[in-house]
Order: C-alpha cells, then sequence, then structure tokens
C-alpha cells in the first residue's frame, strides 16, 4: 500500500517517475498504523494499462512491476 505525491506528469512514450511513501504489511491495521518507507514510482502507460515499479528507497527493496487496467476487475485483499 502506498501514496503518490501530486505533482507528477506522463512524458514521452508514456514513461513517468513519481515519488511518494510506501507501507509495508497485509492483514489488520495496527493501533499505531505502519510506519511509512520513502519510494519512488516508475514505469509506463499503453493505452488502458499502466505499470508500475516500486522502488523502496530507504530499504534494498524492489517491488515487482504491477500491471494496473483501467476497467478492470477490482482486487480486493482479505484479511483472515
Amino acid at each position: 500500500m502506498g501514496t503518490i505525491d501530486s505533482g507528477w506528469t506522463i512524458g514521452g512514450g508514456g514513461r513517468f517517475l513519481a515519488t511518494g511513501q510506501h507501507f509495508f504489511g497485509g492483514g489488520p491495521l495496527p493501533p499505531e498504523g505502519r510506519p511509512p518507507h520513502p519510494a519512488r514510482y516508475l514505469g509506463h502507460v499503453s493505452g488502458a494499462v499502466l505499470t508500475m515499479t516500486v522502488i523502496v528507497t530507504d530499504t534494498p527493496d524492489t517491488l515487482r512491476p504491477f500491471h494496473l487496467t483501467r476497467g478492470g476487475p477490482t482486487v480486493m485483499e482479505q484479511c483472515l
């Protein structure tokens, strides 16, 4: 889960680079919340598909390419 700062744009070839925050974890949210980590979001838009990778800048983590499709099915996370 994360946030993307405002002010980013899509450039030539549908490419973009944005900054924001990433929050690690799944399942129930602890009462104190999850600590934010600075992140860069990079990727491209092609037609109705946005593909992006998340680079967490204060850890060695790079999170897989995510593919989001405009008008595609809703993906829900369940806590069991």
